[in-house]
């Protein structure tokens, strides 16, 4: 008989093992699957919190321009420094789950160069000036402080007019960024400086205040070229820059969620994908490992039942079970053998019996015959001697009847004969015992006649099993 080379046992367990190593190796693709994802949706995270970093920024930006606080230059480094940390994280995140990440490196050099227009802006602004009497701001007042007071001391009415018209070209300027209140300041200083030229006033006055005016014009001239610099519109100059720098960014970063949202929808779609294969191969693999298993268990039972069969249809116990390996149905063959050695030693041993009591039958036969002969005769001798009981018992109740009629007779006599009257009564009394004791014998006789037919009904028995 075939056998697996594991027992049944170790077949079982081996089966159990790949379905524990099985369930480990799902349970570890779905983990994987799903820490992917989450490092996608890190990714995702990431963007978003860049996103509004950038938003922080820009919100720093603006509330420096409005506010002229360098407060806004300490919160946008800061808030610089976190959004480039989360740049570079999103940087490795997106190598390590291989996305390109030459965006997310380009959005990192971007920011950085947004940071250094940044500087420079607040660099340009701290040059004009962070309020009205710091910068060209504070020089530009000083400098129309000392114009208006020269032209109040010589009661010039028309200079300080002119200047007070400067003065508005000045601020609407600075309130408007429009270049053409520069054209209006260059028109009005060119007649400004044709009224001091035409005025009456002491040439030292006239220089005094010449010289305080070009002091001014230097200035807003610089004050121009700031906010030139700076940009008069939000898509000029160092503002233009920062404003094409966070659309460049914002871009960007736009790509990268593109990109992040189609590996997640890709991973996703993979993932069903795996799960789905992974658990009909996962079945396929079971219900193969199953049917082979089931294979080694069931061929040597099959083996073993058709031995069982033949066995019990031919009534051969010389049959016995092959066993090639160790396992529970080779066990069960080995002690089917046993049981069949067995059975065959005690089939040898009652054939040996039956032939040794066929023998002995033979011999009680013969036995029986000879004294069944034997007791035919003694019945024949029985039933001669029965007779011959018989027929002196017969004479002796004769004799006795004729002994008492003799002794009725010899009544008369009694008296002559009395010395032989006791040795009658004697005689007679012996003779009554002595037909008694035949009768006893004969009563024998018939028992014994009995008894012999008995043996005679033993002995058939017995010659009849012995055939």
């Amino acid at each position: 008989m075939e056998d697996s080379q594991m027992s049944i046992k170790q077949q079982f367990f081996l089966l159990i093992s790949i379905v524990v190593i099985s369930m480990i190796v799902q349970i570890g693709l779905d983990r994987y699957i799903t820490n992917t994802l989450l490092e996608l949706e890190q990714e995702k995270t990431l963007l978003a919190q860049i996103e509004a970093g950038m938003l922080m920024l820009r919100r720093n930006e603006k509330d420096f321009l409005m506010r002229k606080d360098l407060k806004y230059l300490e919160k946008f480094e800061a808030n610089h420094k976190l959004v480039q940390q989360k740049v570079q994280g999103l940087s490795e995140k997106l190598k390590s789950s291989g996305i390109e990440n030459d965006d997310a490196i380009e959005v990192g050099t971007i920011l950085e160069q947004y940071t250094v227009k940044f500087r420079a802006l607040v660099s340009v602004q701290q040059e004009i000036g962070l309020h009205h009497k710091d910068g060209l701001y504070g020089s530009l007042r000083n400098a129309v402080h000392g114009i208006e007071k020269l032209v109040k001391e010589q009661h010039e009415y028309q200079l300080l007019s002119d200047m007070l018209m400067l003065r508005r070209n000045e601020k609407d300027f600075m309130l408007r960024d429009d270049l053409k209140y520069e054209t209006k300041y260059n028109k009005n200083i060119t007649k400004f400086e044709q009224t001091l030229a035409a005025s009456t006033i002491p040439v030292e006055a006239k220089n005094g205040i010449s010289q305080a005016l070009k002091k001014y014009n230097s200035d807003f001239l610089s004050l121009v070229d700031g906010y030139k610099r700076k940009g008069l519109s939000p898509k000029e100059g160092i503002r233009g820059q920062l404003r094409a720098t966070v659309h460049r960014t914002e871009t960007l970063i736009k790509t990268l969620v593109e990109q992040v949202n189609a590996a997640i929808a890709a991973h996703k779609k993979q993932a069903n994908i795996i799960k789905i294969g992974s658990s009909l191969l996962l079945v396929l693999v079971l219900a193969g490992l199953l049917l082979w298993l089931s294979g080694f268990i069931r061929h040597p039972i099959q083996l073993f039942t058709d031995t069982l069969k033949q066995a019990a249809e031919n009534r051969d116990l010389t049959l016995r079970a092959t066993i090639k390996n160790k396992g529970e149905i080779s066990e069960m063959a080995y002690s089917f053998n046993g049981m069949m050695d067995e059975f065959q030693k005690l089939l040898n041993k009652v054939t040996e019996s039956a032939y040794a009591v066929t023998e002995a039958s033979h011999q009680i036969t013969q036995v029986a015959s000879n004294t069944s002969s034997g007791m035919q005769q003694q019945r024949t001798e029985s039933d001669q001697v029965a007779t011959a009981m018989n027929e002196m018992a017969a004479t002796v109740q004769e004799v006795a009847q004729s002994a008492a009629r003799a002794a009725d007779t010899s009544s008369a006599a009694d008296q002559e004969a009395s010395a032989g009257s006791a040795e009658v009564k004697k005689s007679i009394n012996g003779i009554q015992e002595l037909a008694k004791q035949i009768e006893d014998v004969a009563t024998t006789i018939k028992e014994l006649e009995q008894q012999s037919g008995n043996i005679d009904t033993v002995l058939s028995v017995i010659t009849g099993i012995a055939e």
